[in-house]
């Protein structure tokens, strides 16, 4: 009678291994969809932030109807991976540019300045990217009002 026990808590401890083990696999896998799906979109955004830089820069030193339409379509496009801050700051920076009210006040100066304070913006947002999400809420937060304060 013992070799019957025996026997039945040895197959169910071996089926919780087997169980467990699927259960790890299972998560790992998960777990690595998630990493390939995060590189991805890190990847995406970091690329779309450089496309929009590089039209921004090209504008701003060469403005051509070419060059007004890449701007155009590059803050689209870095509007789909970026948090809302960002987006209002691209988009103001954007606007600010395409209606020409940088040529006159600051020259070169203030155009460097504008570049340099847009590149930094998605820099930041860029190495948040590795953050928690509840850090990056409350990063968020606050370049959102900094940047409101900075501008307004």
């Amino acid at each position: 009678m013992p070799t019957n026990i025996t026997e039945e808590f040895i197959s169910i401890v071996s089926t919780l291994i087997s169980l467990i083990s699927v259960l790890i696999a299972f998560y790992g896998v998960k777990t690595g969809y998630r990493i390939a799906n995060f590189q991805i979109r890190f990847q995406r955004k970091s690329d779309a932030y450089d496309q929009f830089i590089r039209a921004f820069a090209a504008y701003v030193y060469t403005p051509s109807a070419s060059t007004k339409e890449a701007l155009t379509s590059a803050l689209y496009t870095a509007a789909l991976f970026a948090p809302p801050h960002i987006i209002q700051a691209l988009n103001a920076t954007a606007s600010i540019v395409l209606q020409e009210q940088w040529r006159a006040p600051g020259g070169p100066a203030a155009l460097d300045e504008i570049i340099t304070d847009v590149i930094h913006l998605l820099h930041n947002d860029i190495e948040c990217e590795h953050l928690p999400p509840w850090i990056k809420k409350i990063m968020d937060k606050h370049s959102a009002t900094k940047y409101r304060t900075k501008r307004d």
